[in-house]
């Protein structure tokens, strides 16, 4: 008797969803005859000898009509382990990124914004979730992903970042950063799916795998 061919399923993933890839790995070694293979580029080749599973984290631009969620995503404010700030409020969100707010409170230590690029979907969260459209402070620095930011604040006792709440763990002990409580309705605007779109109809071993990621749900 023949050995059935494994199913190949490719997987494009943004590099704030990295951490899922654990989730994705664990649910995919209890899946017999599936092989994951992944794609970091958001550019993804055609054609591929395989099924094309991708990962969002937020519902626009959702075009695909297979689409599956998987988790939910929260979107943080870090700062320094130095800096003896522990809350901040939505109004002071809203000055600290557009520059009105310049210093931290008490203090003369200029704040250093960290951000990412323009098109990034954790920038674009957070700016659609503050009440008043912002234009970013000029003296906003740029990372490109969540590692080099949680590097960035890391290093710099003036700095606040932006973080998925999956890769914060472990990092407080790996990284000289701690989170930062935000107002409830802030921290609830800034919640987001992660979902998963489909190229085509899921096959037995995918729905097994959607079924196993839903029911860990993050």
């Amino acid at each position: 008797t023949p050995v059935p061919s494994p199913s190949s399923v490719f997987v494009a993933y943004p590099a704030s969803l990295q951490p899922t890839l654990t989730r994705i790995n664990r649910c995919a070694g209890e899946i017999s005859g599936l092989v994951i293979y992944w794609l970091p580029d958001e550019t993804v080749q055609a054609e591929l000898p395989g099924a094309l599973m991708s990962l969002q984290l937020g519902s626009s631009r959702i075009e695909e009509k297979n689409v599956y969620q998987i988790g939910v995503e929260e979107i943080l404010f870090i700062v320094n382990s130095g800096n003896p700030i522990e809350s901040i409020s939505t109004n002071e969100v809203q000055s600290i990124y557009s520059g009105e707010q310049a210093n931290w409170e008490d203090s003369s230590d200029a704040i250093q914004v960290w951000s990412y690029p323009t098109e990034n979907s954790l920038r674009l969260f957070v700016e659609e979730a503050l009440p008043d459209a912002i234009r970013l402070t000029l003296r906003a620095k740029i990372a490109p992903n969540p590692q080099a930011m949680l590097e960035a604040v890391s290093s710099d006792s003036r700095a606040i970042g932006i973080i998925p709440a999956s890769w914060m763990e472990n990092a407080e002990e790996a990284y000289e950063v701690k989170l930062v409580t935000l107002d409830a309705s802030l921290q609830e605007a800034l919640m987001q799916p992660i979902l998963v779109t489909l190229d085509e109809l899921p096959t037995f071993e995918l729905k097994a795998l959607l079924a196993c990621l839903q029911a860990d749900g993050g």
